[in-house]
């Protein structure tokens, strides 16, 4: 794993078929609110990619901030996300490194930051390769699909689990 700057994470992101966040999506999967809704999403999500090369969360937004203030960092929720950075290798802010890309071999780790993405109420960007797998995940509890091979895997492992198509 390792995290990138925003030219960094513009760079790699060439590297997705998929990288096109403003493209119609084919669904929006609604969820309901709480910490036992972010655990169980994530690793599901990872799951229906199968085996892939490399992923790329980026956080574009967090929507309430990062929790720093006068260098300290309010929100436990936040302290726990920089702490887990930390264990990474990387002590920077989200807003100077909002990118993180995984391997492959990396699955449980692509999780651990999807949770903390949908946590945290961010707006990011998931793109997975091969399979031009592209989500976008909303700080306003929802996952857009919008690309992916395994696309319809993904909606319907969703459902499963209790979220909903939105129109």
């Amino acid at each position: 794993m390792r995290f990138l700057t925003e030219e960094d994470a513009l760079h790699v992101r060439r590297h997705f078929k998929s990288r096109d966040v403003d493209a119609p999506r084919k669904a929006r999967m609604t969820y309901e609110t709480g910490p036992h809704s972010y655990r169980r999403l994530a690793g599901p999500i990872v799951e229906e990619f199968g085996n892939f090369d490399e992923a790329m969360l980026w956080i574009e937004n967090a929507v309430f901030g990062d929790s720093y203030h006068e260098g300290e960092i309010e929100n436990p929720l936040w302290r726990d996300y920089y702490h887990w950075r930390g264990l990474h290798g990387d002590d920077r802010r989200v807003m100077e490194a909002p990118g993180c890309v995984v391997d492959g071999k990396e699955g449980k780790l692509l999780a651990e930051a999807i949770t903390y993405a949908i946590m945290l109420a961010c707006d990011a960007h998931l793109m997975v390769r091969p399979g031009r797998t592209l989500l976008k995940i909303s700080h306003a509890d929802h996952i857009d699909i919008i690309s992916g091979v395994n696309a319809r895997k993904i909606i319907a492992r969703l459902q499963k689990l209790g979220c909903k198509v939105a129109p």
